[in-house]
């Protein structure tokens, strides 16, 4: 948390926080311990309120959050938000994405382009350049290489937005449940979304069916974005690769 208190945005540090929450039940320090020690970090992103109300805000996501998982608050001895925690909804925040008309995702997405870098708006041009090129010789795969904190997960964000403000399909995964959670537009892990099997090596093959619904949501994906890629294996990428 520390670390990624540095370099990421806050929503995306109560998403993490849930995550640990839900899937590790902290001791020590605990959840409330860890929300005294965050909670600033945590609540950055309404900068236009008060402390306090950005506190209350902070809250109310992370109820929302929580409630997602069938968990409240009091199960982890955290405080509820006053009335201030339900008006916790900002543009930047990824919540139901799927149910936005592509004009709404147009929107979000001229307001992410207009604070891209050089850097980054290559990356996002190409990137879609390459998913509406009809041309076989095309390159289709790239990898993208920064430290924290260049905006990696900024380009991930507009590129959502900008499929879907055309109708096409994108699927975030990542190699750790963690990294999953943070992803925007509802992030699984390489193993849960493609069914790769435990341990993998270099003959697996993935579990889904050819004319399973999961295959059909493959089909019709535009892009595949594999966070954390530098941690995937050969024996992996090669069972995904046989799947596609």
């Amino acid at each position: 948390m520390r670390e990624l208190a540095a370099t990421e945005m806050p929503y995306r540090l109560r998403f993490l926080f849930v995550t640990i929450l839900v899937h590790n039940n902290p001791v020590n320090p605990n959840g409330l311990a860890l929300w005294d020690n965050f909670q600033e970090a945590m609540s950055e992103d309404y900068r236009e309120d008060d402390a306090d109300t950005r506190i209350q805000k902070a809250l109310g996501h992370l109820r929302y959050l929580l409630n997602g998982h069938g968990r409240t608050l009091a199960d982890f001895n955290l405080p509820e938000p006053d009335e201030r925690g339900l008006n916790w909804r900002h543009i930047a925040i990824p919540v139901n994405f799927e149910d936005m008309n592509p004009e709404q995702h147009r929107t979000i997405a001229m307001q992410l382009e207009a604070t891209l870098n050089e850097q980054q708006r290559n990356v996002v041009e190409t990137k879609v350049e390459a998913v509406l090129s009809n041309d076989p010789t095309t390159n289709k795969s790239y990898f993208v290489d920064g430290p924290g904190g260049t905006g990696k997960t900024y380009v991930i964000n507009l590129l959502y937005h900008r499929l879907r403000q055309l109708n096409y399909r994108m699927i975030p995964t990542a190699f750790t449940g963690i990294a999953a959670a943070l992803l925007i537009g509802g992030g699984q892990t390489l193993h849960s979304k493609f069914r790769i099997p435990i341990p993998t090596d270099l003959n697996s093959v993935s579990r889904i069916q050819a004319d399973s619904e999961q295959a059909q949501m493959l089909r019709e994906c535009k892009l595949f974005i594999i966070d954390e890629a530098s941690q995937v294996s050969r024996a992996m990428l090669e069972c995904i690769d046989r799947l596609l």
